[in-house]
């Protein structure tokens, strides 16, 4: 009977290992299969990240880290997380992959960032990195390529003062994001080329434009403007620089 015990004690333990297992692997397929909304929740104590997948009515905690994870950002394929963590000492970008289940520290220096961007194809983030003083600067990483200081990652739009809300077109060519002026200290949209040529000041204009983004097919650009001094306005840009009120009813196409 003794005998008998000591191989149960084993194969319980296996049989509950390969349960857990299973649960996770299920898991993972769960956050690849099913539509998720990724959040931020302190309920451990500490800032996690997690997915609700909303199929299951279940929530994912994807990190795990007794630091602060935060600013998640899905890769287009879904395979992969970006994000910002106080893991190692300073907030520092960080990659997840679900399979295998593995984080990566994506940058060796210590410098502090936010609000990570995908490139469309996948290769490349684009980021706000803290430059004290001076605000944030928009840099781009190319995942592909080494890291090498000064190139790889490389600041994007050096010309403008503080640059922020990034957000690629939906063809990867260009980047718009939210810029001040130096010449004005105006807060006005701009849009610069992955390698940091073509920087466009879409906007200019004394009233303080921001919060940019793409329209789907990338023939339209909307912005929030105090161009009236005293009511933020929803405006739309098309691809000819003409602005309009965003609020107002369109006409149907013919």
């Amino acid at each position: 009977m003794e005998t008998l015990k000591l191989i149960l004690r084993p194969l319980t333990a296996l049989l509950a290992l390969l349960i857990v297992l299973a649960g996770l692997a299920v898991g993972v397929g769960r956050l690849r299969t099913t539509p998720l909304l990724t959040y931020e929740s302190n309920r451990t104590g500490d800032i996690d990240l997690y997915a609700y997948d909303l199929t299951y009515a279940i929530s994912h905690n994807l990190t795990r880290s007794p630091a602060g994870d935060t600013d998640a950002a899905w890769s287009p394929d879904g395979e992969k997380l970006a994000f910002f963590s106080w893991r190692g000492g300073a907030r520092q970008l960080y990659l997840l992959t679900l399979t295998p289940p593995r984080v990566t520290r994506l940058l060796p220096d210590e410098v502090a960032g936010d609000h990570p961007v995908w490139s469309p194809d996948g290769t490349q983030l684009v980021y706000e990195r803290d430059a004290g003083d001076a605000g944030t600067q928009l840099y781009l990483l190319d995942l592909s390529a080494p890291r090498i200081e000064g190139s790889n990652p490389r600041q994007l739009a050096a010309e403008v003062s503080v640059s922020n809300s990034p957000m690629w077109s939906p063809d990867g060519e260009t980047i718009l994001f939210m810029g001040f002026a130096r010449q004005t200290a105006d807060a006005e949209i701009f849009t610069v080329h992955p390698d940091g040529t073509h920087l466009v000041n879409l906007t200019n204009d004394p009233g303080w434009d921001v919060s940019p983004a793409w329209s789907p097919d990338g023939t339209e650009i909307t912005f929030f403007s105090l161009r009236d001094r005293t009511n933020l306005e929803l405006l739309l840009m098309d691809q000819a620089g003409e602005i309009s009120d965003a609020s107002r009813p369109r006409p149907a196409p013919p």
